[in-house]
């Protein structure tokens, strides 16, 4: 229901009314969420923006929504230390918008799902011709804030498992490696690292640690046959790339058998793992390196 706003005022001697005159509203008085900052309420997120002087109401609302979802994707690049790098935020039919966030280090598309326009309000003014302002409510779930912050971030857990059949063959060193190789290849990793195990509780402790993905690594190594004093063993890796959260595969690769010989079983082992972990350190730089 549209309310109608009459300003009387007295025209006398020729004067006219001074100062700009609200003409209609589409409520009889302004919804105490305007002017406030964005807040939390329940499991939701609240952000409001606002348009002024448009020359319809079409563009004044869409201006203001789209404020409002700038005002979003602001305070989210602002929690990282960066900022937005685009200036149009468009929601798909899935009620989701793509948001290109910057920091001194990277720029990275991130997903804000499940976003909502709550409400609109317009007014229509006189100022030097009849404009329009508008403003805009917009609700996003909280979790969703934290899955864009997280993905923005760019953090990796990394899930590192070695089996080498003997005691002392694996040691801290092979997890060193892989770690340098993924950073290398340009990727953030979280200070702490897990263990392998069931991939959808590893996914969900990434998102808990506000990681974007979740690297696991797997490396094994057993003995094959003994020539004389000569002794051989095999070794190979497994890497599955897991979104955070969803625990979605987004790659997954294997690197060897690759053999190692020695003098002694347990140098043997040594080697094959040495040589399969360097070949894996070469395939997480290529696979993903930006």
């Amino acid at each position: 229901m549209t309310f109608v706003f009459v300003l009387i005022t007295l025209l006398l001697a020729g004067c006219g009314a001074a100062g700009p005159i609200m003409l209609e509203a589409t409520a009889p008085t302004r919804p105490d969420w305007i002017g406030k900052p964005s807040y939390p309420m329940g499991g939701l997120s609240y952000y409001n923006g606002l348009a002024t002087g448009a020359e319809s109401l079409d563009e004044a609302r869409r201006t203001a929504r789209q404020d409002a979802l700038l005002t979003m994707a602001q305070e989210i690049a602002v929690e990282i230390g960066g900022e937005i790098a685009t200036k149009q935020i468009v929601v798909d039919d899935q009620q989701s918008v793509d948001v290109q966030i910057s920091t001194s280090a990277r720029t990275e598309s991130v997903k804000v799902e499940g976003v909502k326009f709550v409400q609109d309000y317009t007014e229509t003014w006189r100022r030097s011709g009849v404009v329009y302002d508008a403003y805009a409510l917009v609700a996003v779930p909280r979790a969703a804030i934290w899955r864009a912050r997280c993905d923005a971030k760019g953090h990796v857990l990394l899930a590192f498992g070695c089996d080498g059949s003997e005691e002392g063959v694996c040691t801290a060193s092979h997890q060193d490696t892989v770690r340098a190789a993924l950073s290398d290849a340009g990727l953030i990793l979280l200070p702490d690292a897990a263990a392998p195990g069931d991939p959808a509780a590893l996914a969900g402790k990434g998102l808990e640690k506000c990681a974007a993905q979740v690297i696991i690594v797997e490396v094994s190594a057993h003995s094959l046959e003994s020539r004389g004093d000569e002794h051989y063993a095999e070794a190979s890796g497994n890497v599955r790339v897991l979104r955070a959260g969803t625990g979605e595969e987004q790659t997954a690769f294997t690197v060897g058998p690759v053999k190692g010989g020695h003098y002694s079983k347990a140098d043997a082992l040594k080697t094959a793992l040495g040589k399969v972990l360097d070949e894996l350190g070469a395939e997480l730089k290529y696979k993903l390196g930006e």
